[in-house]
């Protein structure tokens, strides 16, 4: 007898592994992180600033003006050049790949998360995008909004391109953002507070 097979037969997608999704994006998080920090420190070297770099950031002499701006410069503009890179790609692969997706949700909401929440606690002079205006002589507040915005199009962008399930997965993101914020910040207490 003779077994046939059906070339019509359409196969089916696997089952999306939302576990690995949010573990890739916990990792992402962490290493967005880490780069974004590196950022600072390649300024800081080129200027032959002195410093150290520690797990919740960069320890640095105090700053002024021209060398303020640029050094704070330095973690945004490998954040978006590292956010709209991983967007590329996401768009330009023809499946779906959490990898990407992973890093493009990372390195956009390492900036839209702590601006947001500076801007509701009224702390913003903390962030990066503030300290480039301050030292420049410009509106800080008008530079954290053109980031946010910046960086929440790449994120909407993202959301559009990432398939199925998409409130989901930024759920699951934001979830795995938190967890790795929080471990960042106790090893980093543990090792260096």
């Amino acid at each position: 007898m003779e077994e046939t097979v059906d070339l019509n037969h359409e196969q089916t997608k696997p089952k999306e592994n939302l576990l690995m999704f949010f573990l890739i994006s916990l990792g992402a998080q962490i290493v967005a992180y880490q780069v974004h920090e590196f950022g600072h420190y390649l300024v800081g070297m080129i200027f032959g600033i002195e410093q150290r770099f520690v797990l919740t950031g960069i320890m640095h002499e105090e700053l002024s003006g021209l060398h303020q701006a640029l050094y704070s410069l330095g973690g945004p503009v490998i954040t978006f050049v590292l956010a709209v890179l991983s967007l590329i790609l996401l768009i330009s692969s023809k499946k779906e790949n959490y990898y990407l997706l992973s890093f493009v949700y990372a390195n956009t909401l390492l900036r839209i998360q702590p601006m947001v929440d500076s801007l509701i606690s009224n702390s913003i002079q903390y962030q990066d995008e503030y300290k480039i205006a301050k030292s420049l002589g410009l509106s800080g507040q008008l530079l954290c909004i053109i980031s946010l915005v910046v960086f929440s199009a790449i994120f909407a962008a993202a959301v559009y391109y990432s398939g199925k399930k998409k409130i989901l997965k930024v759920i699951l993101f934001i979830v795995a953002s938190g967890v790795a914020a929080i471990i960042i910040n106790s090893l980093g207490k543990m090792l260096f507070y």
